[in-house]
């Protein structure tokens, strides 16, 4: 049987196929979203929660701005290997209805919310499967991959599988458990914020009436009472109207203890723990008052410990399967470039740049490149130039002098 077999046993007729209305979904999956049984909130739609679906977007949004790039390494000499059978999907499209920024966004948004990322090597494509989809088995020490809708297994070699922090070696943990408690503080808080509010704040009022009065009045001319009140005073869109209370009754106010009411503070303690897991600055999210040399660090941090964990994941196990072990022994290497992450203003671009070009490490024609600026049709622009008034330690000082004065001389 055949990738393609494998990939779609049942053929199915396209008319057949119902794409729901997307606000509806939407509504709906909210409305299931709170259990209202256990009063929890259900970790698989995580992505309702503002704070998770920012952190993961801040995180897919970043790794899918980095290339993949395959080096081939010799000695001191490193060059990019265009020439490889997986160059071009790695670095441009490595499945054929994604193109890689949307891929990578696939494969991060799968690990951090579900723990694991699969993807079928089918000759060049890597297409990625739903996460759901997939159990893993070990028989006689190989790991073998069953995928819903595929009739046979994948051995481990046809498939890569991208895994966060795990304690059995086999699946990777979801982080989004890890945060149950904070997901329904965070919930809970947003959602009697958005109640309160919804309902015009009145939730903390009650209408006080005599017993004699109570006993004389009717239930339906209470309840009748209590729909008016809500109809006309009740919700955001009766703000400001003239309250009149009904004869023999009196509105109360609950008094209640402001700290209690700190439903906000609450949101922002969990906003802070969510993105301590997710290694997010919290200053990404809008919520630090630091100064510019904290965000620096921060920014600093963020790239070097949380998206370059994330890279040598990522590329270990590309390498892993998509380099065989001739390569590898001969220098091959994948490799994400940093370069799209490294912007800064323009006057340390330049030094930097002038650091290098003084020192031989870059020609003028390189630094030129590096600014976006054409190259110059000159054979001296590509040259590599360095300062001669520096000479190595230990060089002997009449052998400095010698080429001083045969300098001089030649320039008389």
């Amino acid at each position: 049987m055949n990738i393609f077999q494998r990939l779609f046993p049942v053929a199915k007729d396209i008319k057949s196929i119902v794409v729901p209305d997307r606000n509806e979904f939407l509504k709906n999956k909210q409305l299931q979203a709170f259990n209202i049984g256990t009063g929890n909130f259900d970790l698989n739609k995580a992505e309702l929660i503002s704070t998770v679906y920012t952190c993961i977007s801040i995180l897919a949004s970043n790794m899918s701005r980095l290339p993949v790039v395959i080096y081939n390494e010799n000695g001191n000499n490193k060059t990019i290997n265009k020439q490889h059978y997986y160059y071009s999907s790695l670095r441009y499209q490595p499945q054929s209805i994604y193109s890689y920024q949307n891929w990578m966004s696939l494969v991060v948004a799968q690990l951090f919310f579900m723990g694991n990322s699969y993807g079928i090597i089918n000759g060049k494509e890597l297409l990625l499967v739903n996460p759901d989809d997939v159990s893993i088995s070990i028989v006689g020490g190989n790991m073998w991959y069953l995928i819903e809708g595929f009739e046979k297994p994948f051995r481990h070699s046809e498939i890569l599988h991208f895994k966060l922090l795990s304690k059995d070696g086999v699946y990777g943990l979801n982080p989004i458990q890890s945060l149950k408690s904070e997901i329904n503080l965070q919930y809970k808080s947003e959602k009697t914020t958005d109640t309160l509010f919804t309902n015009n704040t009145f939730s903390t009022k009650y209408f006080e009436v005599d017993f004699e009065t109570a006993l004389s009045t009717t239930k339906a001319k209470k309840d009748e009472y209590l729909e008016k009140i809500q109809g006309e005073l009740a919700g955001y869109s009766n703000a400001g109207q003239m309250l009149v209370v009904p004869p023999m009754y009196r509105l109360k106010e609950l008094k209640i203890n402001p700290s209690d009411l700190n439903f906000l503070e609450i949101a922002g303690y969990t906003e802070s723990s969510i993105a301590a897991l997710f290694g997010i600055p919290i200053f990404l999210l809008g919520k630090s008052n630091s100064n510019y040399t904290n965000f620096e660090q921060q920014t600093l941090n963020f790239k070097n410990q949380v998206l370059g964990s994330i890279c040598n994941i990522i590329r270990c196990e590309l390498e892993a399967k998509l380099l065989s072990i001739q390569e590898r022994i001969n220098g091959a290497t994948i490799e994400f470039d940093f370069k799209p992450l490294m912007d800064t203003d323009m006057t340390t671009r330049a030094n930097v740049a002038k650091t290098l070009n003084n020192m031989g490490a870059l020609s003028p024609n390189e630094v030129r490149k590096e600014f976006n600026l054409e190259r110059i049709d000159n054979p001296e622009m590509d040259k590599y130039y360095a300062q001669v008034q520096y000479q190595p330690l230990g060089t002997p000082a009449n052998n400095f002098n010698t080429t001083t004065n045969n300098n001089e001389t030649q320039s008389n």
